[in-house]
């Protein structure tokens, strides 16, 4: 049986809970949709914005009458 993680309530990344992410943890923001912070194994962290484009509908070429 695999271990499924904790979802915690989202809250806005603050100084506080930016310094304390641990290695390997990842945490969103609860006032910027799609904004993350990641804490690599080094101790760093790295922000990212993680988005879902729009579906594109295909268009027809032109024809020439």
């Amino acid at each position: 049986m695999s271990h499924k993680p904790t979802l915690k309530k989202p809250q806005p990344l603050t100084a506080a809970i930016i310094a304390y992410i641990q290695a390997g943890e990842e945490r969103g923001d609860a006032q910027c949709a799609g904004l993350r912070v990641r804490c690599l194994a080094s101790g760093q962290k790295v922000f990212f914005y993680r988005y879902r484009a729009r579906e594109v509908h295909e268009v027809a070429s032109p024809q020439r009458v």
